[in-house]
């Protein structure tokens, strides 16, 4: 597990690399305010986009692991048909609902009318983007961690040289969005045909001849499954765009780049735990339809004490080494953004503790009470978020977003544990 993890987690910080290469030079090229405004393009079509995709990668991922376990060709054949249906519909309805809505919101929402048809650019990659979740999906399912590690630096490297290019080119904020699109729609085909040449080669067959008949017995879970995700992928978007979108109004948009930067590191820190938790899903969704679930609680504790507080101990060491190099990579204009960064990875890194939570709860048949629980974590962040930054701005964000998350995993874990431990009473008796 510690071999593919490592592997993933050395693809995200190349990647993570590669990423801030071009978020280093689009921000000095752009200047602090034309940055905040590419940022406040992307960010209305991203929320859209949380609203309204299932994003099915948490839901596709544990059947295809199960299915792929027992050797069922035709019917992991099915899910990965079903995922890539579902995705495609739903990025495709988004895409329309951008171009009717994007005037509205330049307009009134950003009193900047000009970057409404930048939001219908980037939008329009979004149907061959949604390609993507499906094909990682099948890709950690087949345990080809390498592929997936390999399609994960190619993402942001395509993306770094043509975002430079249009950026080079004087083509200014509508340069970035487009290359931005431009790689979106690259790593959605690269990814489709990745699973094609793996199905052939594994002699798994053509995904898309696959009939839903093989996986009619499970039409009720699914659309369980299916609905509470699509919950939790819809409230994950909101607590992030939502809080850019206040502060492009309220604060103005370099308080928004401000704070979309300090995220961004927050999800560089974040890449060992992301890894992990790729690593670990398949495995816990496999013995949980197995006769080895006693195994369950034992790694639960292991992966907490023996990684997750390393993990943990790391992060926090590593966030003071923020004053001294970010405002050396993205210049001195950017140092208010290191307080905003340090106080997301404080609550980044108790995550990392759990990093198993996620996995545990899909894996488990609970997305109902994961989906409960990070409800009410998530509209309380939104809710309080609004007061927050007309008062305190991106910095008393950070510390809401970071605090809520703190308590919620605390909340989470403790009722995962409690449940192993009812468990394993009741397989004793």
């Amino acid at each position: 597990m510690i071999k593919d993890a490592g592997v993933l987690t050395l693809s995200e910080y190349i990647s993570a690399v590669l990423g801030f290469i071009t978020t280093v030079f689009a921000a000095r090229i752009l200047g602090s305010n034309s940055y905040g405004q590419a940022v406040l393009v992307i960010a209305y079509p991203s929320l859209l986009l949380s609203l309204g995709s299932f994003k099915s990668i948490s839901v596709t991922t544990r059947y295809l692991a199960r299915f792929n376990e027992r050797n069922k060709a035709e019917e992991l054949k099915a899910i990965c048909k079903l995922g890539y249906l579902i995705d495609f519909i739903s990025f495709l309805i988004i895409f329309l609902v951008i171009s009717l809505t994007s005037g509205w919101v330049g307009h009134y929402i950003y009193n900047l009318p000009k970057l409404s048809w930048l939001m219908v650019l980037y939008a329009a990659s979004f149907p061959v983007l949604s390609l993507k979740g499906t094909s990682y999906a099948v890709l950690t399912s087949l345990k080809e961690f390498r592929s997936l590690a390999a399609l994960t630096v190619f993402d942001k490297g395509i993306t770094l040289i043509v975002v430079l290019t249009l950026l080079n080119c004087e083509f200014g904020v509508a340069g970035m969005v487009l290359g931005m699109a431009i790689g979106q729609v690259m790593i959605g085909v690269i990814t489709i045909s990745t699973v094609s040449y793996l199905f052939h080669k594994n002699g798994i067959g053509i995904w898309w001849k696959a009939s839903f008949n093989t996986i009619a017995s499970l039409r009720k879970e699914l659309f369980s499954f299916f609905g509470w995700n699509y919950l939790v992928v819809t409230l994950d978007g909101i607590i992030i765009q939502a809080p850019l979108m206040f502060l492009g109004k309220y604060r103005g948009p370099e308080e928004a780049g401000f704070y979309r930067l300090a995220l961004s590191l927050m999800t560089v820190f974040s890449y060992p735990e992301n890894a992990l938790r790729r690593v670990v899903y398949p495995w816990l969704s496999a013995q949980w339809v197995s006769e080895e679930k006693n195994s369950i609680k034992l790694s639960l504790k292991r992966w907490t004490l023996y990684l997750g507080l390393p993990l943990c101990l790391t992060m926090l060491l590593l966030i003071l080494l923020l004053p001294y190099l970010l405002p050396l990579i993205f210049g001195e204009i950017y140092r208010p953004v290191v307080l905003c960064a340090q106080i997301l990875i404080i609550g980044g890194s108790v995550s990392g503790i759990f990093f198993w939570l996620n996995p545990y709860y899909y894996a488990t048949e609970r997305p109902a009470a994961w989906a409960g629980a990070y409800s009410l974590y998530a509209l309380s962040v939104v809710a309080l978020g609004w007061i927050c930054i007309q008062w305190w701005g991106y910095t008393g964000m950070a510390a809401l977003l970071s605090i809520g998350k703190i308590f919620f995993v605390i909340l989470t874990a403790a009722i995962a544990m409690r449940w192993e431990i009812v468990e394993t009473e009741r397989r004793k008796k």
